[in-house]
């Protein structure tokens, strides 16, 4: 959870300090002096969240979007600014809700509530496909991102200029599929803020061949830009962004690289280098993305998974430590996001750190509870101690509850019957071992060595099933 300490309150002071200088050096509107304004830092604006500094946080944001309608700056700013509260901390949604009830004529907090239920919908989501997804996470999903919705709606009833509401708007539609009204989202706000660069943004991640859309649809939204007189930059290589992610998605790591070079030839762009990394780090391909990720940082020090990938790459390099204080970071800008932590588990049992992976997977399952791989990878630490047997057990029983499809799920839990205490839970075992060579023999989706263990198992009854029967 996110800890208050005298550094994290300094930097609150220091920011603050620096936007209340540069409105007294001269009695002058917000627009004025929106351009003195810092980098957004994402923990200082969730350190005035949290001790309910309400007042200041209207003013801030408010300056940060004043310096978008003004010219001074691209909302770039203002996105990061909102993008704040896409924080999973159960404190952030009670302090989002007071905020609301405290200033319900002002854009700010129905803006930023409804940026933090999104993210709260896209963790429910999570990263599997749609038709694997459980029904009750997009349930979850669905129940959070009407109040998304409505929220974002609500801000933009007070000023038609907010791009991150729209670019909000779409993040919800992307999830929910391909023809869900983008288009609709995308010209509404163009037409009020022409010179967007988040919304052409967030439109062109929804046109990615992944959700449903194509290098063609890509080209030809990139030309339209183009000929409305905006000023692309580095968005113009996204084309060549999506072909570098279809081929590293299908192996071809090596012809990856050529495309994320042409991307990065119209400019740099944190996705990009993230990308870029990413595909060395995984494909092992030169420096594993040694010199990407650094530069991933450099542009997006704020991005939890930029964060979480370099924490990766440091690890392979053996500089544990320095990764940990990246992990540490990434999940601090996201508390709770099922992804990271998850991640993060893994990384702390490589590390020989059960009880931190425990703790891990225990806080991931807050949001990912329909996720079952995050049941079996904590059943995976759970059967390191004798003691914890029954919550391995117990896990792996949820997991098969999740993904009753799941051929391996199914012989994992009918093993652990066995293994755990093949006389106390031998009928048990054998009942899950029967129900999984049912299941294989109606499906066929069964591997053969999984089938000739559990038959094994089921025609060798003479002793564990013989006492578990007298136990009866």
């Amino acid at each position: 959870m996110l800890i208050r300490t005298s550094r994290a309150m300094r930097r609150v002071r220091i920011l603050w300090a620096t936007v209340l200088v540069a409105a007294t050096i001269t009695v002058l509107p917000v627009a004025t002096f929106a351009d003195h304004l810092p980098r957004p830092d994402k923990l200082v604006i969730l350190e005035l969240l949290l001790d309910g500094n309400f007042p200041e946080l209207n003013e801030l944001l408010t300056a940060y979007q004043e310096q978008f309608e003004t010219g001074h700056a691209k909302d770039y700013d203002v996105g990061l600014a909102f993008a704040s509260f896409a924080n999973s901390d159960p404190r952030v949604t009670r302090r989002l809700n007071q905020w609301v009830e405290e200033f319900p004529q002002s854009f700010v907090p129905f803006l930023a509530r409804g940026i933090h239920h999104a993210n709260l919908g896209i963790h429910y989501r999570g990263t599997k496909y749609y038709n694997r997804t459980h029904r009750k996470a997009l349930e979850k999903m669905r129940e959070h991102f009407d109040r998304a919705v409505a929220d974002t709606r609500q801000a933009l009833s007070s000023n038609k200029k907010l791009t991150k509401a729209y670019d909000n708007l779409l993040d919800i539609a992307l999830y929910q599929g391909p023809h869900r009204g983008k288009r609709g989202i995308l010209e509404e706000a163009l037409k009020h803020a022409p010179q967007s660069f988040l919304v052409r943004e967030s439109y062109l991640v929804s046109l990615h061949p992944s959700w449903g859309g194509s290098l063609e649809e890509i080209r030809a939204f990139l030309d339209e830009s183009k000929q409305s007189g905006f000023e692309l930059g580095a968005l113009e290589g996204y084309g060549d962004y999506a072909r570098a992610e279809e081929l590293a998605r299908s192996g071809r790591r090596w012809e990856a690289i050529e495309y994320y070079d042409r991307a990065l030839e119209y400019g740099e762009w944190s996705l990009y280098r993230y990308n870029r990394a990413n595909n060395l780090y995984w494909g092992k391909i030169g420096d594993h993305g040694v010199s990407d990720s650094a530069l991933a940082v450099e542009l997006a020090p704020q991005w939890p998974s930029v964060l979480a990938l370099r924490a990766m790459i440091l690890t392979r390099l053996g500089q544990i430590e320095e990764a940990r204080r990246f992990w540490a970071k990434a999940i601090e800008l996201d508390t709770l996001s099922p992804y990271l932590l998850g991640r993060r588990a893994w990384w702390f049992r490589n590390q020989h750190q059960n009880e931190e992976a425990v703790a891990d997977y225990d806080n991931a399952l807050v949001y990912g509870a329909f996720d079952g791989e995050l049941y079996r990878r904590r059943a995976i630490l759970h059967f390191g101690h004798p003691e914890r047997h029954h919550l391995a057990q117990a896990d792996l029983r949820r997991v098969v509850e999740l993904e009753p499809d799941n051929a391996e799920a199914r012989w994992e839990y009918a093993n652990s019957l066995n293994s755990l205490n093949p006389y106390a839970a031998g009928c048990d075992a054998i009942e899950a071992f029967e129900s999984y060579l049912k299941f294989c023999a109606k499906t066929g989706r069964c591997s053969e060595s999984g089938q000739k263990s559990a038959r094994f198992f089921v025609d060798d009854r003479t002793g564990s099933f013989n006492k578990c029967l007298e136990k009866q």
